[in-house]
C-alpha cells in the first residue's frame, strides 16, 4: 500500500529543523504481502531517517542514519531532526511485538514489513510536505546458488571456497564455508531472502574471485555463478624428453615428450588448473595428434624457494607420415598465446611397405618433373589388353599434392612431390668428395647438407675411377648425414638408409675426381585397397614441366609380386644430338609414358615398360588411342 507522510516543518538551527509527520493510508493503491503485518497489526514500527539509498532489511545502527525514532501508532506520526538543503529518505520497520528505541539498535530483530519513502528534501522555507511512502509486507524468496567452473575439468574433490551474501550496504546475510565433493558443481541454499538488490562474492582457491550484484523479485531465484580459473601462463611452460620414432618401417610414428609448468610459489594456491590445447604435428604433411594435457595439474613433482614444479608426461597415437623428411613440433596454447617447440624428425620410405606399390621418380639435371598415374579399377589383369575406357580425371593422380584425386576405392595415394633438385654448393646439385674406409664415410668439401635428409639418392661418378666398393650409374641413398663435419653414408636401398646400414668402403681411393650428385626425387605410394595395392590397371607417365631439359630421369616400380625394382631409363628429356635415349618430347606437354602395370589380388601380375622415345602403341597398336589424350600440369 502506499502511505502519504504529511510533514510539518519547525526550523530549529540554521542548518537543521524538526520534522513532524503523519503517515495515513492511500486506498487508492494497494500491495498485497507474501508475509509480513499490515500497519494496523504492528506494535512496533522504526522510522529511520538516511542518505537517498536503498532501504536495507537490515536497520541496525549505522552511521549514515540522520535520525531515528519510533513511531506514534496511535496518532501514527514522528518527528524527526533533519539536515535542511539535502536529499534524504525514511525507511520504515514493522514489528509485531512492543519494542523500545534501544532494543532496535542492534538490528537483531527481525522487521516483519517494511517500507521506504520517495527522496526528499527540507530547506529553510519549508513549512509542511507531502511525503510518498510505499510500505509492503516483506516478501521472501528461496535462494539457490549453483556454483561451476567455466572449465570443463570443473572443481578438484576436496577444495574449499566461501560464499557471502550481503546486501548493498554491506551488511552480510549469510557466510558459507564449503567443500567440493562433486566436481562439477556446488549447490548453496539460502532461504527466505528478502525480496530486493543484493551482492554475492564467491572465493576460491584456484579461481579467480567472483562478486556480482543481483536482484529478487520471486518465490524462487536461482543464481548461476561460474568461476574462472586462475591461468597458467605460457611463459612458465617448456618440455622435456622430447622424442620421436618410425613404428617399425609403417607409415606410423610415436612422439612422446614431457610437459614441464613451474608455477611461481607465491601463486601455488591460485593456480590449479591449465587451460590449453596441445598438439603434436607433423610439418610434413600437416597431421596432428591431440595431447592437450588434463585440465587439474597432478601433485606437484618437486618445490623449491621460488617455483612450484607441475611435470606431465604424454604420447601420441600413431601419426601419419609423408615419404622422405618427417619434421615433429609440439604446439601448445594458453590463452591465445602458442609456444611450439620441435620434438625431432623421422625419414620415412614407403616404398619399402609390402604392401604398396611404389613408382620413385629421380633426376639428375633440370627441374620440375610431375609423376602422373590413371588408374582403372574396373580394368582387370584378365581382360585383354587394351580394354581400357577413354581418361577418366577421377582416376588421375597427379604428382602435386595440391591435385591429388580421389580414386573410386575411397582411399588417397600417398604422394611426394619435388620441383628443385637438392643444393650442395653453390645452389648445385654436385659435390667433390673423398672416403674414409675406416669410418665407411664420404668427405663432401665446403658442402651445405641442409637440402639433403635420409633417404636422399644420389649417383656417384669420377673422371678417373670410383674408390672401392663403389659403382657409376647406381643410386645410392644417404644416410649418417654430418653437416658439421661435412660427412654422409651410403647405402643401398632405401631401407637401410634408414636403419642406418652403411655401404662397405675399401682402402682404394680410386682416381681423378670424385663427383656426389643429388638427385631430385618424386614419389608415388598406391595403397587403394584396405591398405594393399587396388586391383586394375595403371598408366604411369613422366612430364617436364618448365621445359624440355630434364636429364638423368628414371622411373623406379616396386611391389608385391616383384621379386626386385624395376627401372626405366636413365633418360633424358633435352636433346642433345648425342645418341643419348630421349624421351618423346617433340610437342608440348613434353611427356613419356613409362609403365603399364596390371594388379590382380593386391599383387603386381604384370609391368611392361614402355619404350623411351614411345607411346603406349608400342605394347599394343591402337592403345593410345583408346585411352585418350594424357593432360598437361597444367589442367
Amino acid at each position: 500500500m502506499i502511505m502519504v507522510g504529511c510533514a510539518e516543518v519547525e526550523t530549529e538551527t540554521q542548518g537543521t529543523a524538526f520534522v513532524s509527520m503523519r503517515l495515513e493510508k492511500d486506498q487508492s493503491q494497494s500491495r498485497s504481502a507474501s508475509k509480513g503485518i499490515t500497519l494496523d497489526e504492528a506494535k512496533t514500527a522504526l522510522v529511520v531517517l538516511k542518505p537517498p539509498s536503498q532501504c536495507s532489511p537490515t536497520y541496525g545502527d549505522s552511521p549514515q542514519d540522520m535520525d531515528r525514532a519510533l513511531l506514534n501508532l496511535a496518532t501514527r506520526e514522528v518527528e524527526l531532526l533533519v539536515p535542511l538543503e539535502t536529499q534524504m529518505k525514511l525507511c520504515l520497520y514493522f514489528f509485531s511485538g512492543e519494542y523500545g528505541l534501544e532494543e532496535l539498535s542492534s538490528g537483531a530483530i527481525e522487521a516483519e514489513s517494511f517500507g521506504e519513502s520517495e527522496v526528499f528534501m527540507v530547506d529553510a522555507e519549508t513549512t509542511s510536505a507531502t511525503i510518498n511512502v510505499v510500505y509492503w509486507g516483506t516478501f521472501y524468496s528461496a535462494l539457490t546458488a549453483k556454483i561451476s567452473s567455466k572449465s570443463s575439468a570443473g572443481f578438484i574433490v576436496g577444495s574449499t571456497g566461501t560464499f557471502k551474501l550481503s546486501d548493498l550496504t554491506g551488511v552480510s546475510l549469510k557466510s558459507d564455508n564449503f567443500t567440493i565433493t562433486d566436481n562439477q558443481s556446488h549447490t548453496i541454499n539460502v532461504e527466505e531472502v528478502a525480496y530486493g538488490s543484493y551482492t554475492y562474492e564467491v572465493e576460491m582457491g584456484g579461481f579467480s574471485t567472483e562478486v556480482n550484484t543481483f536482484v529478487i523479485s520471486s518465490s524462487e531465484e536461482t543464481l548461476d555463478i561460474k568461476l574462472t580459473p586462475n591461468p597458467v601462463d605460457i611463459s612458465w611452460v617448456s618440455f622435456e624428453n622430447l622424442n620421436v620414432a618410425q613404428i617399425d618401417t609403417s607409415d606410423q610414428a610415436n612422439a612422446t615428450g614431457t610437459l614441464v609448468i613451474q608455477v611461481p610459489l607465491a601463486q601455488q594456491e591460485e593456480v590449479k588448473q591449465i587451460l590449453s590445447t596441445m598438439v603434436v604435428k607433423n610439418s610434413a604433411n600437416s597431421a596432428t595428434v591431440n595431447v592437450t594435457p588434463p585440465t587439474n595439474l597432478p601433485t606437484a613433482s618437486s618445490v623449491d624457494e621460488e617455483y612450484v614444479h607441475y611435470r606431465i608426461d604424454f604420447t601420441t597415437s600413431n601419426v601419419a607420415l609423408q615419404t622422405g623428411s618427417n619434421l615433429f613440433d609440439v604446439i601448445i596454447s594458453i590463452g591465445g598465446k602458442s609456444k611450439q617447440v620441435e620434438i625431432g624428425s623421422v625419414s620415412y620410405d614407403a616404398c619399402v611397405d609390402a604392401n604398396t606399390m611404389c613408382v620413385k621418380l629421380t633426376w639428375s639435371d633440370g627441374s620440375d618433373p610431375d609423376l602422373h598415374s590413371i588408374y582403372w579399377p574396373d580394368w582387370g589383369y584378365t581382360e585383354t589388353l587394351g580394354t581400357g575406357s577413354a581418361f577418366n580425371d577421377q582416376n588421375h593422380v597427379y604428382g602435386h599434392p595440391s591435385y591429388q584425386k580421389w580414386l573410386l576405392t575411397g582411399d588417397k595415394v600417398h604422394l611426394e612431390d619435388a620441383t628443385t633438385l637438392p643444393s650442395l654448393i653453390n645452389a648445385s646439385n654436385q659435390a667433390a668428395f673423398t672416403i674414409d674406409a675406416g669410418a665407411n664415410t664420404l668427405f663432401l668439401s665446403g658442402s651445405d647438407l641442409a637440402d639433403v635428409s635420409v633417404s636422399t639418392p644420389v649417383l656417384l661418378s669420377s673422371d678417373g675411377a670410383l674408390p672401392g666398393g663403389l659403382t657409376a650409374g647406381t643410386v645410392y641413398y644417404l644416410h649418417g648425414i654430418d653437416n658439421v663435419n661435412k660427412t654422409v653414408q651410403l647405402a643401398t636401398n632405401s631401407l637401410n638408409a634408414m636403419q642406418g646400414t652403411a655401404v662397405n668402403l675399401t682402402t682404394d681411393q680410386g682416381s681423378g675426381t670424385q663427383t656426389l650428385t643429388a638427385l631430385g626425387a618424386e614419389t608415388q605410394v598406391w595403397s587403394t585397397n584396405n591398405g594393399k595395392v587396388g586391383d586394375g590397371t595403371y598408366l604411369v607417365w613422366v612430364e617436364d614441366v618448365s621445359s624440355a631439359d630434364l636429364q638423368g630421369v628414371r622411373v623406379e616400380l616396386s611391389g608385391p609380386g616383384l621379386n626386385q625394382s624395376i627401372t626405366n631409363g636413365p633418360f633424358r628429356f633435352k636433346d642433345l644430338d648425342d645418341g643419348v635415349t630421349e624421351a618423346q618430347n617433340s610437342t608440348e606437354p613434353y611427356q613419356q609414358h613409362v609403365f603399364l602395370i596390371q594388379v590382380q589380388n593386391g599383387s603386381i601380375a604384370r609391368s611392361d615398360k614402355i619404350p623411351v622415345g614411345s607411346t603406349v602403341d608400342a605394347l599394343k597398336n591402337g592403345l593410345n588411342a583408346e585411352i585418350g589424350n594424357l593432360p598437361a600440369s597444367s589442367f
